[in-house]
């Protein structure tokens, strides 16, 4: 009899560590394994005097739960991390130490939007802001706290992190229509060159604009 019950303790366990690997697993998801597990145990257990072990399997599994609910949720990609607002789709772009690229990045280096939509500068890192370096509309710049960008001008903007201009902490943000694509990478070809290091990061992401 113990042997069974211990057996159903596993099988919800299982099944809840299975939801961690589905992006998508929700609070209800666990919820409702939970109480497969218990209803496992509750028939298990209608011919003995041991009702009472429910509660405390429960107790356990919901434990669980919970756990894996924490993973799915810390583990969502950062690309999910957009939203849509009146005006258009809010996209992330990270101010962070290091990342794929090296050292004092922004993430992603490279992004396309839409004319009207928003990018929300993320200070991930201490010690970074953000200010237009080619723009084809008005200047613009974010501050150490971070802060939200909207572009209504189609073309390609290129900015900077001013304590660590030097590093080559650029990033690419392409809105719409590439309308001045070959000003734009002829001027980053000059800034990539007085780089003291990371000299090819800014080239890599203006040969990526379409």
């Amino acid at each position: 009899m113990k042997l069974q019950i211990i057996t159903s303790l596993f099988l919800g366990v299982f099944l809840l560590s299975s939801c961690s690997d589905n992006e998508n697993a929700t609070k209800e998801t666990a919820n409702q394994v939970v109480e497969k597990s218990v209803a496992i145990v509750k028939h298990e257990t209608t011919s003995e005097k041991g009702e009472k072990i429910v509660e405390p399997v429960k107790e356990t599994v919901t434990k669980v739960a919970k756990k894996v609910e924490k993973v799915v949720e810390k583990e969502k990609p950062v690309s999910e991390a957009k939203n849509t607002d009146d005006t258009g789709t809010v996209h992330r772009v990270e101010m962070k130490n290091s990342g794929a690229d090296g050292i004092m990045v922004f993430v992603p280096g490279y992004l396309k939007i839409n004319k009207g939509d928003t990018v929300n500068f993320v200070a991930t890192d201490a010690g970074h802001n953000a200010v237009s370096e080619v723009t084809t509309g008005d200047a613009w710049q974010v501050g150490f706290s971070g802060g939200k960008v909207t572009f209504n001008s189609e073309g390609v903007e290129i900015y900077y992190c001013v304590p660590h201009r030097a590093m080559a902490m650029y990033g690419v943000i392409q809105v719409g229509n590439a309308t001045n694509k070959d000003d734009a990478i002829s001027k980053a070809a000059m800034i990539d060159n007085g780089f003291a290091m990371n000299h090819g990061r800014l080239k890599k992401y203006t040969s990526q604009i379409k």
